[in-house]
C-alpha cells in the first residue's frame, strides 16, 4: 500500500472572491452596527437615569435651603412671636420662600411645643402653609398653657413636596430648641 500524502490548501487573503467578501463585510457590518446600537443604548439610560438624580439632588437642596431660611426668621424673631401661632402665620410663613420654586407642590409646617416636653403632654402649636393658598393655624395650646410662661421651646420645620421625579412624596425636616435667655427682645 502506498503512503498517503496529504495535501493542505492555506487560504491566501488575495485570493477570495469579489461574491466572498461581499458576504463578510455585510455581516462584520452587521455586527458592528448592532454593537454601536447596543452602546449607544446604554449611554441613554445612563444619562437619563444620571439626570433623574440631579433633578432629585437639586429638590433636595431647594427643600435644606428652604428649611434654613424658615429657621433664620424664627431665629431673628423676639420671643413673643416665636410662641404666638398668629405672628408665625403673620410674620414667617406670609410669603413663599424662593425656594419653593423648585419644589412641586410644597407644604411648609413649623410646630412649636414645650422644651422638655411636660406630662401630660399638651396641644403643640402648629402652622402650615400649604401649596396653594394662606398660611393656616392648625393647633394652638389652651390659654391657659401658654408657650410664653416656658423658658424653652422646640421648633420643628418640615417641608413636604412631591417629586418630579415619578411623582413620589418627598420630605425633610429639622429641629431646633429655642430658649427665652437666647431670645431677649
Amino acid at each position: 500500500m502506498a503512503p498517503t500524502v496529504l495535501k493542505f490548501n492555506y487560504m491566501k487573503f488575495g485570493t477570495r472572491t469579489a461574491q466572498q467578501l461581499t458576504g463578510s463585510i455585510l455581516v462584520e457590518t452587521m455586527v458592528a452596527t448592532s454593537l454601536v446600537a447596543m452602546v449607544m443604548a446604554s449611554l441613554a439610560t445612563t444619562s437619563s437615569v444620571c439626570m433623574g438624580m440631579l433633578r432629585s439632588q437639586r429638590e433636595t437642596i431647594s427643600s435644606s435651603q428652604l428649611l434654613q431660611e424658615r429657621l433664620e426668621e424664627i431665629r431673628s424673631s423676639g420671643w413673643t412671636q416665636v410662641t404666638s401661632g398668629a405672628s408665625i402665620r403673620d410674620n414667617v410663613l406670609n410669603t413663599p420662600s424662593s425656594q419653593a420654586a423648585y419644589l412641586n407642590g410644597v407644604v411648609e409646617t413649623i410646630t412649636v411645643t414645650t422644651y422638655p416636653p411636660v406630662t401630660p403632654a399638651q396641644v403643640p402649636l402648629k402652622v402650615t402653609r400649604p401649596a396653594t393658598g394662606a398660611p393656616v393655624i392648625i393647633s394652638e395650646p389652651v390659654a391657659e398653657f401658654s408657650l410664653r410662661n416656658f423658658t424653652a421651646v422646640r421648633v420643628d420645620l418640615r417641608v413636604e413636596w412631591k417629586s418630579n421625579q415619578y411623582g413620589r412624596s418627598r420630605s425633610r425636616e429639622t429641629s431646633t430648641i429655642i430658649s427665652l435667655g437666647g431670645l431677649l427682645k
